[in-house]
């Protein structure tokens, strides 16, 4: 996957492209709060690593637009 980030700092805005290896999808379920259920998508690239945390609605939400472009795909 390719990460691709645009952060403010004092200088101005500096942009950050880089290429990642998905390492791992993690679930990550509440029994107490269903509403704050989420999937962590791992990733590492050659000196950093990190997540991608998507919450429930995130998640819907990318799956309904990814079903109106599927026909694309």
């Amino acid at each position: 996957m390719i990460i691709k980030l645009k952060k403010e700092n004092n200088e101005g805005v500096i942009r950050v492209e880089s290429k990642a290896l998905i390492k791992d999808v993690i679930i990550n379920s509440d029994a107490v709060d269903p509403q704050k259920e989420s999937i962590a998508i791992a990733f590492k690239t050659k000196n950093d690593s990190g997540f991608i945390e998507l919450s429930k609605n995130e998640i819907n939400f990318l799956f309904k637009k990814l079903n109106e472009k599927k026909h694309l795909m």
